[in-house]
């Protein structure tokens, strides 16, 4: 009998360390960023990367020196402009688009439900693991302002949610991880190709 109850629970914490993503809302070209490849192409006109906000839960927290790498270098990949920089030179170009970018991020560690599910789990001696995963929940909103050379201005949205479920001794950071980057490629591939789509704007064609 001992062996039966060993072999059953060697079964169930076999499992225990298990996480998958869902991913809820996902925008227009979140797969992949297409790159302009129109017929009418500028030599002049730059990108000017100058203001990146995160907001997380309500509370304005600084953007990781990588994000900020990542999103200009999204912005290269769309070949639109002649350059991406983050600093307007004394003599600015004759034809330049201002971007600031905003990031409305909500994580939900869904801390009470987890807490009694995590009860029940060690009430049934971990047989219940498998059939009460705990949760994590994310969404994020990016807002890309594009300012133009004359001043005009135009706004770009992308919206994303999902969340991570994992078992009781997961790594709940890892599953978390995956999720929130998941859903940050969406947007930005989404905020990328609507910009690819609206070059006669960007190019004030």
């Amino acid at each position: 009998m001992k062996k039966i109850v060993g072999v059953i629970l060697a079964m169930v914490l076999s499992g225990c360390t298990a996480h998958w993503t869902n991913i809820d809302l996902k925008p227009e070209g979140a797969d992949s960023l297409n790159a302009y490849s129109g017929g009418k192409k500028t030599t002049s006109c730059v990108a000017v990367m100058n203001d990146l906000r995160v907001k997380s839960n309500g509370q304005e927290v600084n953007a990781s020196s990588e994000f900020q790498k990542r999103f200009v270098t999204n912005l290269k990949d769309t070949k639109i402009f002649e350059s991406v920089i983050t600093d307007m030179p004394t003599t600015k170009p004759e034809k330049y688009v201002n971007f600031a970018l905003t990031v409305n991020e909500n994580q939900d560690t869904n801390q009470g439900a987890n807490v009694a599910k995590g009860f029940f789990i060690g009430l049934s001696l971990y047989l219940l693991t498998p059939v009460l995963p705990l949760s994590y929940d994310f969404d994020s909103e990016m807002l890309l302002n594009a300012t133009r050379w004359d001043g005009k201005t135009k706004q770009y949205v992308a919206k994303g949610q999902g969340s991570a479920s994992y078992h009781l001794f997961a790594n709940a950071p890892m599953a978390g991880g995956e999720v929130r980057a998941k859903i940050t490629n969406n947007n930005l591939n989404a905020l990328m190709n609507q910009l690819v789509r609206d070059t006669e704007f960007l190019y004030g064609l």
